[in-house]
């Protein structure tokens, strides 16, 4: 379509509706790429906690995390700490 045919709004309109639809097909893409590595153990690092709750950066744009029932006993993290990661489940959130 033109846009000479359509106004400032429906420009500004179909162009947000691009980039949505970029940013779910490069979601859809990561989710499928670690939904294939389930299993494996990739490094992370401890970016924050929540609770008793570890949140792991594995990317930029990935973050895992690791429920207090599922750390080992005895040992401690803080923020920056590199660690390795079992892939248990991936969802999509958020």
């Amino acid at each position: 379509v033109s846009p000479e045919i359509m106004g400032r709004i429906a420009a500004q309109t179909a162009k947000q509706i691009f980039h949505q639809k970029v940013r779910e097909a490069e979601q859809d893409n990561v989710l499928h790429q670690y939904s294939q590595q389930r299993g494996e153990i990739v490094m992370g690092r401890v970016s924050k906690f929540e609770g008793d709750t570890i949140v792991v950066d594995l990317n930029n744009r990935v973050e895992g995390i690791i429920p207090r029932d599922q750390r080992i006993r005895g040992e401690n993290y803080k923020p920056g700490d590199t660690i390795r990661c079992l892939i248990y489940d991936v969802k999509k959130v958020g």
